[in-house]
């Protein structure tokens, strides 16, 4: 019989016994298996006389020879879920659930957060690394991933491990580079040891950090008091020299114009019967069409400045919405000081819009900046580099810049943007790495350091970039999604693998949703005119392989229900069927557990957790999902010059 491989006991008098017992595939007693805890008690089966003296089965949780409680089986390979009773335990006496693969995660992670809580610390942390084997099931997003990190950390400081606690603020950071939680608890652990960075994290923290969150602000206030700095925006003073190197040491207003200038921020669109047309379109750093900056909203559609052919034959310029090399609306009211699209300007239709009504109205978000920034902003749009640049370094000479950390970023952006559009990509990557450690609030830098990479032909870097500020930002940006995109054509195998799966889990952000739904489409058509041998079952899912679980993920094109959803599992078999469409069906790589396999649905997010079944005292690992025999392995292999004799099928 197939065995389940985790039970969750609940409500024991003894709370060191409640939590997830898991299955010691070295061990069994009486050829039945044995389970066990973080706390090394054991659920095991074992035979005592009743009152009659006659042998019967049952179970026991104990540990160290002392039964804790205990229960009468009807039958040996029947575990009891309730009817136990108080051996050496205090009561009450616990009640037992077969944990199956979809409900794992969740109870494991409530196991650590209570033990947590109790102070069994050293534990806690043991059962938070479990934890993180099913985070993708938990979290479908960089942030939760990123949290729990943080989380993980906090309860390390607690343990005294310092190293372990910045190695997991670090992986979060990674994941959400302006997590305020992560910012702060950095600077805590640099406090006793650097005062610069200490001070510098715990500004970018307070800048990041919203009103309401005031225990944080809080600790925020008292960690600068305790560096001696100011709570402020600007630089610490022992950090400003290693920042602005190569900038004069005295900042001066001298020969600089202090006046301000109005700076376009974005642009929103309103009024078009075309939903998706509608809303903030921010600039692009790499795509500039007659001196004016790209605009694209959160779903993919594109805003630039064209020139476009008049009835009289002459060429006249109009700004132009549209998406995937088609126009679908147009208008030729320009202002002719910034020349934006104006607030009450007429917007026309193209044949693409299909009968879509135009926007109404476009409104610039327009912002006060140094003009000295603003000129340097046009020098670069003009392909003025060396003017540019020379702006630029001249900003960073002005003290009412210096005293602004933020400021100081958006510089150090436009400076690697001015060099790297004049192919001097190594001074380019210096000052965007300064502005993202300056200010990782800064969405444009991750923006312009993407753009490095992709110039370097570095697009699995690139991608690391953009997902961080699609991660880091509440709003969708399209600019991001695009630019994504775009990096799957450049990256290697393994890179658009990884990719993908990551697009799978943001299959909310709607230009990668509606890549998505494109690639299915595709996929489906293309094994609908192939045999499935040929096409590969698993073309259209990411497959996940875990020590002990599986898991396919899908995200569906269609909306549907969970009732819409029929999974069967037999021990090596399994289909996958939504509405009327089947996802999989047929002969799996290898045995799985069916009792202890499950699924769940989140629309449109659909994941598969098959519970491995153990083969030789180990659990096989799973290449593919479907069942292969030699030669479409080494054909999905690309006929790798395998040793064949070396080659042992499981």
């Amino acid at each position: 019989m197939q065995w389940p491989s985790h039970i969750a006991v609940k409500a024991a008098g003894a709370v060191d016994i409640n939590g997830v017992f898991t299955r010691q595939l070295d061990i069994s007693y009486e050829d039945l298996p044995v389970y066990g805890n973080l706390k090394e008690f054991s659920l095991s089966a074992c035979r005592s006389p009743d009152e009659t003296g006659q042998l019967q089965w049952g179970w026991i949780i104990g540990r160290d020879g002392v039964p804790a409680y205990g229960c009468v089986a009807e039958r040996k390979e029947s575990i009891p879920m309730s009817g136990w009773q108080c051996f050496q335990g205090p009561p009450p006496a616990p009640t037992l659930h077969l944990l199956s693969a979809s409900e794992l995660p969740q109870f494991s992670l409530e196991e650590a957060r209570q033990r947590a809580f109790a102070g069994d610390l050293h534990l806690a942390v043991k059962a938070f690394r479990e934890v993180f084997h099913y985070k993708s099931m938990l979290f479908a997003s960089g942030r939760g991933c990123a949290r729990l990190h943080v989380e993980l950390a906090q309860l390390l400081c607690r343990c005294q491990q310092k190293d372990a606690a910045l190695a997991e603020v670090k992986e979060a950071l990674n994941l959400w580079p302006s997590l305020p939680e992560a910012l702060l608890l950095k600077a805590q652990l640099y406090e006793e040891t650097d005062d610069g960075p200490a001070a510098l994290l715990a500004k970018q923290c307070w800048l990041m950090l919203p009103e309401g969150q005031k225990k944080l602000r809080k600790e925020c206030q008292e960690l600068l008091e305790n560096l001696g700095e100011a709570l402020d925006a600007s630089l610490p003073c022992c950090l400003a020299p290693c920042y602005l190197e190569g900038v004069d040491d005295e900042a001066s207003e001298e020969g600089l114009d202090e006046a301000s200038a109005s700076h376009v921020e974005s642009l929103e669109v309103k009024g078009s019967s075309l939903k998706e047309v509608n809303g903030v379109y921010e600039p692009c750093r790499d795509q500039i069409s007659n001196h004016c900056p790209s605009f694209v909203n959160g779903h993919g559609f594109r805003l630039s400045l064209e020139v476009l052919p008049a009835p009289n034959g002459e060429a006249t310029r109009g700004w132009v919405i549209g998406k995937d090399a088609a126009g679908y609306f147009g208008t030729k009211d320009l202002d002719d000081e910034r020349r934006f699209p104006l607030e009450d300007g007429k917007w026309s239709c193209f044949a693409a819009a299909r009968g879509a009504t135009a926007p109404t109205s476009s409104v610039a978000n327009v912002a006060k900046v140094d003009s000295a920034i603003e000129k340097g902003y046009q020098a670069r749009l003009e392909g003025r580099g060396e003017e540019a640049v020379a702006l630029f370094r001249s900003c960073l000479k002005m003290s009412r810049i210096r005293r602004d950390l933020r400021r100081v970023a958006l510089v150090y952006t436009e400076l690697a943007g001015s060099f790297r559009e004049m192919d001097r990509l190594e001074e380019a990557q210096e000052a965007v790495r300064r502005a993202l450690e300056i200010w990782p609030g800064h969405w444009e830098a991750y923006l312009e350091a993407a753009s490095i990479w992709s110039k370097l032909h570095r697009a699995r870097e690139a991608s690391v970039q953009l997902r961080q500020l699609l991660v880091a930002r509440d709003a969708a940006d399209g600019r991001a999604q695009l630019a994504l995109l775009a990096q799957l054509e450049r990256v290697d195998a393994p890179g658009m693998l990884e990719l993908k799966g990551w697009m799978q889990n943001h299959g909310e952000l709607p230009v990668i949703a509606d890549y998505l739904a494109r690639d299915r489409s595709q996929t489906s058509q293309a094994n609908n005119g192939n045999a499935q041998g040929e096409s590969g079952p698993e073309a259209d899912f990411v497959l996940e392989d875990q020590p002990t679980e599986v898991f396919a993920h899908w995200t569906l094109a269609v909306a549907c229900q969970a009732r819409d959803v029929d999974i069967r599992f037999q021990d090596q078999w399994l289909l996958v069927r939504v509405q009327d469409q089947t996802l999989f069906e047929g002969e799996l790589m290898h045995k799985i557990q069916p009792k202890s396999s499950g699924w769940t649905f989140s629309s449109p997010e659909l994941t598969v957790c098959l519970a491995k079944a153990p083969h030789k005292n180990g659990w096989p690992k799973w290449e593919v999902l479907h069942k292969e025999d030699q030669a479409s392995r080494l054909h999905r292999l690309q006929a790798l010059p395998f040793d064949q004799k070396a080659v042992r099928w499981m």
